[in-house]
């Protein structure tokens, strides 16, 4: 089956980078080779982990089409003010032509037994925007969306441009049964279900270190000022004496994660770490693992932590946490229960044996998210959309202003 598809090409909005969703593109990328299959990546815009050196996956696996996000992203007067905004817009034009018009040769390179996956629609907005019409025996299409169905109603505009830009995909994956569902009432593609991946490799915890960790971007969603708070309430009691928390990450509410460790008055025991690059470091002397999330899809935290045997504690948010956590895989708080969440942390740091049995009950459930298998059900996926196609339809990408 897997000598049918001889090339995939992800297209993602940024590549290399910390979050979660390039994370799941590497772990992918790696099991996908091993099955023997070409794999490489465009990435609209360059990922942060390039401003620091070499992709870990190579430097030729990666396509950057618009190397300046600053010019391309926002509207010039904002980036550089309204004195240079009329030049700079008469620039950015035509690097954006020069651009889309490199992207569109680069996807008429494919070959026929080639599948391109957009893990999100803002890829597939860019291929559209480029031209580029694939022919009737040209590589398949699949689309994604690395959240939740309920995401949408954080960003409104994605109603309107998951149908209308991935209309001419074979396939769409969710990351649950229940969001394939949801998805398939919104677009009149296939909705199939495939969860991410686990990270291979990962060195078990000890559990013995009264230490916490949160890996997350800092956005709203993520609620990590609401995180800093109820940690600070969880260890209020003289028995939770010696516990921290490390918070890895960065976004645009550090200001308020910052306010938020000082105005708990436990500033020496809640850690802003900064980005980190590997996890598992992170979490290699961690003995508990933190969401506070309002919103998720299939949270690459939560299976990272599992394949360590740290367990991890987060509101019952969407199907892909539960499905992580539930049976005491991990700590599942009802939706945003912040006395339950309290009462759940203060109760893992007080009993050192539930906490290592949750811990190895989640890595024992992390094994059905094992690479080979979840590189199974892609393959199977993309041999049951072989041919004929959906029809192309070439739709123009909304023009940023500029």
């Amino acid at each position: 089956m897997s000598e049918s598809v001889s090339h995939i090409r992800f297209v993602v909005p940024r590549f290399p980078d910390t979050s979660g969703g390039a994370t799941v593109v590497e772990n992918l990328m790696a099991a996908f080779r091993q099955r023997g299959i070409t794999v490489d990546v465009v990435s609209i815009y360059p990922g942060s982990k390039n401003q620091e050196g070499a992709s870990p996956t190579g430097a030729d696996d990666v396509v950057t089409v618009l190397e300046r996000e600053d010019l391309h992203r926002y509207p010039v007067s904002i980036s550089y003010g309204p004195l240079r905004a009329a030049p700079l817009a008469l620039f950015k034009r035509w690097d954006r032509w020069r651009r889309l018009s490199a992207l569109r040769r680069t996807m008429a390179t494919l070959p026929a037994n080639s599948v391109v996956i957009y893990t999100h629609v803002l890829g597939k907005m860019m291929v559209d925007e480029s031209g580029f019409e694939r022919s009737p025996t040209g590589p398949l299409f699949v689309g994604q969306h690395h959240s939740s169905f309920a995401s949408l109603d954080d960003e409104p505009w994605l109603r309107e441009a998951l149908p209308k830009h991935f209309a001419d995909c074979d396939a769409f994956v969710a990351l649950s049964d229940e969001d394939a569902a949801s998805f398939g009432s919104l677009l009149d593609v296939p909705c199939v279900a495939i969860p991410n991946p686990a990270p291979e490799g990962r060195t078990l915890t000890t559990q013995l270190a009264k230490r916490a960790v949160a890996l997350a971007r800092f956005s709203h969603e993520k609620q990590i000022p609401l995180m800093v708070r109820l940690f600070a309430a969880a260890i209020t009691v003289p028995e939770a004496d010696g516990w921290s928390l490390a918070i890895y990450g960065d976004g645009v509410e550090r200001p308020q994660v910052a306010e938020a460790v000082e105005r708990s008055g436990m500033s020496t025991r809640i850690e802003l770490a900064g980005v980190v690059d590997d996890s598992a470091t992170a979490l290699s002397d961690a003995s508990l693992n933190l969401l506070t999330s309002s919103l998720e899809g299939f949270p690459m935290t939560i299976l990272e932590a599992a394949c360590s045997a740290v367990p991890s504690i987060a509101f019952d948010c969407s199907a892909g946490v539960r499905s992580q956590l539930e049976n005491e895989a991990g700590y599942l708080v009802h939706s945003q229960n912040e006395d339950a969440y309290v009462a759940a942390l203060r109760g893992a740091m007080l009993d050192d044996i539930e906490r290592r049995r949750r811990g190895e009950n989640a890595r024992a459930r992390a094994e059905r998210y094992a690479p080979s298998r979840i590189v199974d059900d892609w393959l199977a996926l993309t041999e049951g959309s072989r041919r004929p196609h959906r029809a192309t339809t070439v739709v123009s990408a909304p023009q940023l202003r500029s």
